[in-house]
């Protein structure tokens, strides 16, 4: 595609397709008309006379793309006019910056308070160059948002030297490791060469920003960077699809060194490792051919002062590691323990949990659950349950929110009298489909009830973290207010999120012993309350507790006319599915099946409450292993040795010809009664 058939947008072909590709071409369009210019405002002029550094982007005679940091006392740089900059600082001997400055050299400047943590990018042509410096004639100019730029203030220039050790070499090696292990901002260049006519060719250079060790150093030739949310301008990556000529830049703020590379990238647009990164939309694999590591050529002495909150919502490579192991098969009991116990109502407690051994916690969605493995006394054997993680990603926490089941329960009563700080448990990674859907941003609309609010709390608390101005209605029922968990949690969130409306149902009335500052009323969440609630527009609906309740909602939201595809639904206790009858499917029985566990000789009756038949069996007592209650993971197949089964949903896991997955199936409906002997339909090898 050429760039002459629309020489009015500001973008090129490159950015265009990846524009297109993510479905913002006409919105960041109309918008980018707007906001980019070909001179630079009065406030962008005051924004660079303020500053005391520059990054570079700079492409030299080979094309090679370099990055390189500039610094001065502010008013280094200064504008004797709108379309031009003029900077009075050079790049130190050693710089690979020095031997490209020269008139008619593309360039990319980012002008960046990492304080403010406000930023402002142009391009342009080395118009001039003296010995004081160089001007730059302005080809494009805009702001940037303050994105995953880590807070950090100039608390004094570094001291100059005079023999800073210049290393050079083709590939990584261990010393540019340890500084990719602990960076949290690098710089990227790239370069756009094609149509002269083209106001968006040029150089570029845009910040990158991450936990620390969000780089990863493959081996020696290769880097990856995740590529996360940005601008939609897509500047960066489009030059990449159309050049993948790169350069690279990390400070090392600590020791005050600077890597300086360039070489050759490749987009890694999905995959299961895209997936694995929280908030990697794509990934971006570098490959150096010239290195450049300068000792001590840092500008200046930084003093750390916070991470940017959008890193909440982005992972770890060690993170991405333990999820790419789940989907491998190989996702061992890690141990846990116990560091905070805290009430949140007279029935449920939740456990803070920790990794016993250090390292890093597999890193979780909003409303999945846990595998846990505990021990208890007079016990041989240790049991499986799985709890929703009711905190929301990005902590190096887990918080299991654990109603107390009474009389005839055995983990839960347990907990609560014994779990203290210190206690250790097993626990398989996170797991469970039931999560917030992050790339919507349509209205989301919780509606739960008793122990069901427990993976509503973490979508909404991640909503508040990452998605600020997103629509949220927010409907619960209790029993009452000391049974309601997270009242108080609630309250603040609907103070911190002004998209959200909220409203308690008690059916057992609002008892005066605790004062609820939420709206609520008495009885039980009905589709009048629903009416009264749901978004005119198109929402996410998610649902989560008891079985009649879903029922009974699901029924009463598909009646207010929400399409089934937007409810998503997770249930707690004995639940199979919800929905129209046409929709469950014909082969679920649906009246009493006699069922037989052949090891244990239990005979038991299920039914539609019964739930799937992994709840069949922990109610009769039985301690099968199970994990992802989802039919992933095949941790629950087993034999069946007379009968049939059906599933509630599609299982991914593979098992053989005679085995069923219990966390996912019922009896089939077509088998007589005495099939497998005298009112047994089901025989199974457990």
């Amino acid at each position: 595609m050429s760039d002459t058939t629309d020489h009015l947008s500001p973008f090129h072909h490159g950015e265009r397709e990846v524009q297109t590709r993510y479905g913002v071409r006409e919105d960041i369009e109309a918008f980018a008309r707007q906001v980019v210019r070909d001179h630079m405002p009065d406030q962008h002029i005051a924004f660079y006379e303020n500053l005391e550094m520059v990054i570079i982007g700079c492409v030299n005679g080979l094309d090679r793309p370099w990055a390189t940091i500039l610094a001065g006392p502010s008013g280094f740089m200064s504008s004797p006019d709108p379309r031009t900059l003029r900077i009075d600082a050079l790049p130190a001997p050693g710089d690979p910056f020095h031997r490209t400055l020269a008139e008619g050299t593309e360039i990319g400047i980012l002008g960046i308070d990492l304080a403010a943590r406000r930023r402002n990018r142009l391009t342009g042509t080395i118009s001039a160059v003296d010995a004081k410096g160089f001007a730059v004639g302005i080809r494009q100019t805009f702001g940037n948002c303050p994105q995953y730029i880590q807070a950090r203030s100039i608390v004094g220039a570094a001291r100059p030297s005079d023999n800073r050790k210049s290393l050079r070499t083709s590939r990584f090696n261990a010393s540019h490791r340890a500084i990719f292990s602990k960076a949290d901002t690098i710089f990227i260049a790239s370069a756009y060469l094609g149509f002269k006519g083209s106001a968006s060719r040029g150089a570029d250079v845009s910040h990158r920003g991450g936990k620390p060790g969000f780089v990863r150093m493959e081996d020696s030739n290769t880097i990856l960077v995740p590529d996360y949310s940005g601008n939609n301008h897509f500047n960066t990556v489009g030059n990449l699809v159309v050049n993948p000529k790169m350069g690279l830049l990390v400070p090392d703020f600590d020791n005050g060194h600077i890597l300086h590379a360039t070489g050759v990238a490749e987009i890694v647009w999905d995959g299961a490792l895209v997936d694995a990164f929280t908030g990697a939309q794509r990934l971006i694999r570098f490959r150096p051919e010239d290195v450049v590591c300068i000792e001590g050529a840092l500008p200046y002495r930084f003093r750390f002062d916070s991470y940017s909150g959008d890193l909440n919502r982005t992972g770890t490579w060690d993170e991405a590691d333990q999820k790419m192991s789940v989907k491998q098969g190989l996702d061992k009991i890690m141990p846990l323990r116990v560091t905070e116990v805290e009430r949140e109502s007279d029935k449920v407690l939740s456990l803070w949990l920790m990794r016993a051994d250090q390292r890093p916690l597999p890193a979780h969605e909003p409303g999945q659950f846990l595998p846990i493995q505990i021990k208890l006394p007079n016990q041989k054997l240790p049991l499986d349950r799985t709890y929703t993680i009711s905190n929301p990603p990005g902590g190096n926490s887990y918080r299991l929110s654990i109603k107390d089941e009474g009389e005839g329960a055995l983990v839960s009563p347990y907990l609560h009298a014994f779990a203290n700080p210190g206690l250790e448990i097993g626990a398989r990674p996170p797991r469970g489909s039931f999560v917030l859907d992050q790339e919507s941003d349509r209205p989301a609309v919780f509606i739960s009830a008793g122990i069901g609010i427990t993976p509503m709390i973490a979508m909404v608390e991640h909503i508040a973290l990452t998605q600020r101005s997103r629509p949220v209605v927010f409907l619960h029922g209790a029993k009452s207010p000391h049974q309601a968990a997270f009242l108080s949690r609630l309250e603040a969130l609907s103070g911190e999120l002004v998209t959200m409306r909220s409203h308690i149902r008690f059916s057992q009335g609002s008892d005066s012993e605790r004062g609820v500052s939420l709206p609520h009323s008495e009885g039980r969440i009905d589709q009048v309350l629903l009416a009264e609630f749901l978004p005119r527009d198109e929402a996410d609906y998610y649902l989560c507790g008891p079985t009649q309740f879903m029922r009974d909602t699901y029924v009463s939201l598909r009646a207010l006319g929400v399409d089934p595809k937007s409810i998503r639904y997770e249930a707690f206790g004995p639940a199979t599915v919800i929905g129209d009858p046409a929709t469950i499917g014909k082969n679920l029985a649906s009246g009493p099946v006699g069922v037989r566990f052949s090891k244990t000789g239990v005979d038991v009756t299920w039914t539609p409450e019964s739930g799937t038949l992994l709840d069949l069996a922990l109610a009769a007592g039985l301690t099968p292993e199970y994990a992802c209650r989802s039919g992933v993971c095949g941790t629950c197949a087993v034999r069946a040795l007379c009968g049939e089964v059906a599933y509630i949903r599609d299982p991914a896991a593979a098992r053989a010809n005679d085995q069923v997955l219990l966390c996912c199936s019922v009896p089939h409906a077509s088998q007589d009664q005495d099939g497998c002997g005298p009112g047994l339909r089901l025989t199974i090898d457990l």
